[in-house]
């Protein structure tokens, strides 16, 4: 019987290997699509601040 020693953490489970407890990733369908999310996020906002970004060096006159 395995008796979890580590905390909890979303997202993963734990595991026994080579005699010592660590986290592995558990990879489905809606964690792919939770990273995709927050990686299109990333890039949205991303996008938006070099938009402001160039907003900004055109309102000084540097551009």
């Amino acid at each position: 019987m395995f008796i979890p020693l580590l905390p909890p953490k979303s997202g993963y489970v734990e595991v026994e290997i080579d005699e010592s407890r660590k986290y592995k990733k558990i990879l489905t369908e809606e964690t792919e699509k939770i990273s995709a999310l927050e990686s299109a996020a990333a890039d949205a906002d991303a996008l938006a601040v070099d938009q402001e970004y160039r907003i900004i060096l055109l309102e000084l006159g540097v551009m």
